[in-house]
């Protein structure tokens, strides 16, 4: 719930930006530091590549046709800690 809060207020903020609202943009941004001393660390791009080689390998997955299974597997272990698109688009380019 609070990583969808701070989604919704990350759009509100860009789209203020573009509007010249920077006091509005300004206002989420601060909503969004709030919001997220909240929430779990998130891990880093080579965090997230590093326990990926290490799933990948557990689940001798060898080819993009089985993202769907180390996704799920991935969820289930770490959907608080990571996006789940970044983890996706690295996934992405282990298996490419």
């Amino acid at each position: 719930m609070l990583r969808r809060a701070v989604k919704m207020r990350a759009d509100s903020a860009a789209q203020a930006d573009q509007v010249g609202r920077g006091e509005i943009a300004g206002k989420e941004r601060q909503e969004i530091a709030w919001i997220e001393a909240y929430l779990p660390q998130q891990m880093d791009e080579a965090q997230i590549e590093a326990k990926l080689r290490e799933l990948v390998a557990e689940l001798g997955v060898s080819s993009k046709k089985d993202i769907g299974s180390v996704m799920k597997a991935w969820m289930g272990r770490y959907q608080a800690v990571a996006d789940g698109k970044l983890v996706n688009q690295i996934l992405g380019r282990l298996l490419g």
